[in-house]
């Protein structure tokens, strides 16, 4: 009987958590992006990195989007 219950528990944890994933997006979190903090965002460096992974037939999924450095801000 324990087993039994275990192994219930065991299967409905892995349907929740396949349910979870399949819910997410798949372009990633884009919230710093669409919810106007951009002032800091490299996009320049971004479109840099893209450029190359795609000569390559990468994909890069941003999770974090690089940050300008102090230097560059202020120019």
């Amino acid at each position: 009987m324990k087993l039994k219950t275990i192994l219930v528990v065991a299967v409905a944890c892995g349907v929740a958590s396949l349910a979870g994933c399949s819910s997410m997006s798949k372009k990633g979190d884009s919230s710093a992006l669409t919810s106007g903090l951009t002032d800091n965002v490299d996009f320049t460096y971004i479109e840099a990195v893209n450029a190359e992974a795609n000569k390559h037939f990468y994909q890069v999924l941003w999770v974090n989007p690089p940050q300008k450095h102090m230097r560059t801000q202020r120019n």
